[in-house]
């Protein structure tokens, strides 16, 4: 996974997959001869939660795309953090702590069967 917010520049906003694409890079070290095949808009979630640690709640609607790679992405630790491979099945288990330390809009992929 990884978080790409599109940038409104001389008031057009980006597309979602152009935003992936750079946000892949800036995160993942992943280019466009890492793909195989072509990103896609898988869906799309909207959800609400909030911190348990804070006053503040997370409120958004996200783009889920979807790709395959040659490799396994390289982390760029100074944008990505919290790194771990998991399978589908262990994100799917409720029990795992892999689930609870799950980020919402994760949940609610997962919920909505777009992982």
């Amino acid at each position: 996974t990884a978080s790409s917010h599109q940038i409104m520049e001389k008031g057009k906003l980006e597309d979602t997959l152009s935003a992936c694409e750079k946000c892949l890079f800036r995160e993942w070290k992943i280019e466009q001869k890492d793909l195989i095949g072509k990103m896609r808009v898988k869906g799309a979630i909207y959800y609400k939660a909030k911190d348990p640690n804070s006053i503040y709640t997370e409120h958004e609607y996200c783009d889920i795309v979807e790709l395959h790679v040659k490799r396994i992405p390289e982390p760029n630790y100074e944008v990505a953090y919290g790194v771990s491979l998991a399978s589908q099945e262990e994100l799917l288990n409720k029990k795992s702590v892999i689930y609870r330390n799950l980020t919402p809009w994760t949940i609610a992929t997962l919920k909505k069967g777009l992982l």
